[in-house]
């Protein structure tokens, strides 16, 4: 307990230890393992004003390091505040069924919570707003040269801005469209590309990355956009120092076919 400039402030940390391990027996998986499983309570009060502010938090990690006897990984984290969460499930296979050229894959799904009011605003009779994604990929990974690796995958992203009680907005305080189709949410599907060059793990290395992001128009009010990404890395070792060159390079190109070709993009 704290006490500064007339502020009251409580923290009281709780470890609940045991969640985890009553999930393993209820699964019966041995080999899931917890890492994070903590939460805590910060109470404020400021007695000159008579208002009082309690904020609560909460994660927890269980993942799973050779599912089916492969060394394939499962991964579940939730991360939950009062009013931002997420809630993710990661999936990595290092080799798909021994395959020759050693490919491997990786899927994730994702839903997740953020506060939008420090960019758009609070809504009228100061109601919050948050803003909601739901994103689920699979990318598919694999050397091709000595020293090269690429990439390619899959991405669905929908995204949008909801009310305290879970109704959606689709303009802020400021009068400005949270979304480019002018519905409820956006969606988008993403064709990536990456490639990836190093020359050696040792600190004077260098390291070159491509990356192209392509957006898919299943349907005619999809998210239409083409992003190019590079950077390139050079280290060097002078004596005890290190020195390191980062260079980068950004083209984004957003196409509105959309029903509002006026708007700007307010979620993604």
């Amino acid at each position: 307990m704290s006490k500064r400039n007339d502020v009251i402030e409580v923290l009281v940390l709780l470890s609940v230890k045991r969640l985890p391990m009553i999930v393993m027996k209820l699964c019966g998986a041995d080999a899931f393992v917890h890492s994070m499983h903590d939460l805590f309570f910060r109470y404020i009060s400021f007695p000159k004003s008579r208002k009082s502010l309690l904020i609560f938090y909460c994660s927890i990690a269980i993942y799973h390091k050779n599912l089916f006897g492969r060394n394939q990984k499962l991964n579940l984290s939730l991360e939950r505040g009062q009013i931002d969460s997420i809630f993710r499930i990661n999936y990595t296979d290092p080799w798909i069924e021994g395959d020759d050229k050693r490919t491997s894959r990786a899927i994730t799904i994702q839903n997740s919570r953020t506060p939008g009011a420090l960019v758009h605003g609070n809504q009228p009779n100061n109601n919050s707003l948050n803003i909601g994604r739901i994103t689920a990929g699979i990318e598919y990974s694999r050397p091709f040269r000595p020293k090269w690796n690429g990439t390619a995958g899959l991405i669905f992203q929908r995204a949008g801005a909801r009310d305290d009680k879970g109704d959606p907005i689709i303009r802020d305080f400021y009068g400005s469209p949270l979304t480019a189709s002018g519905n409820n949410h956006d969606d988008m599907l993403l064709a990536k590309l990456e490639t990836v060059y190093t020359s050696s793990g040792d600190p004077s290395s260098s390291m070159l990355v491509f990356n192209m992001d392509q957006g898919i128009p299943v349907l005619p009010e999809w998210l239409i956009f083409n992003r190019v990404n590079a950077r390139t890395r050079q280290g060097w070792v002078v004596g005890p120092a290190r020195l390191l060159f980062r260079y980068a390079l950004f083209v984004f190109i957003l196409f509105f076919n959309m029903k509002h070709e006026d708007e700007v993009l307010g979620v993604f």
